[in-house]
């Protein structure tokens, strides 16, 4: 609360920018502030400044901890409709909906369009054999 408090105080006092926004982002998604952190992430656009893979991942883990994994997916479309290139941090996010939402084919589709691309971490692989294991495809 304290954050967007002072986000508030410097929108009156001067113009923000991609950084205060993904600041004030980042703490909402902490608090599990799924709402907030989008229409952060919304403002940003009506500001004219481009959210970037840092807006779009903390909002992804916002909604996907608040088991929004819906939103958090057609989120992570968008960024993709943009030409954004998610790193491995926005394709977790992105799994971690899927599993949020128990979409364990949707998930494994994600891992091997991130592989393709990006070098797993040891999340990506645990989110990975979990769905593996949700989908009774571990063998």
């Amino acid at each position: 609360q304290k954050s967007l408090a002072l986000f508030d105080a410097l929108c009156r006092e001067a113009l923000p920018n991609s950084i205060s926004f993904n600041a004030c982002i980042s703490a909402a998604s902490l608090e599990t502030q799924w709402q907030v952190s989008l229409q952060l992430l919304r403002d940003m656009d009506a500001a004219l400044l481009d959210a970037n893979i840092i807006s779009y991942t903390n909002v992804l883990k916002a909604c996907s901890a608040a088991l929004h994994w819906s939103k958090a997916l057609d989120l992570f479309g968008e960024l993709l409709q943009q030409k954004q290139r998610p790193d491995v941090m926005g394709w977790n996010a992105a799994m971690a909906a899927a599993n949020a939402g128990s979409q364990w084919q949707l998930l494994l589709q994600l891992w091997e369009a991130m592989t393709s691309g990006s070098k797993p971490n040891n999340i990506s692989f645990t989110l990975a054999i979990s769905s593996c294991e949700a989908g009774s495809a571990w063998q």
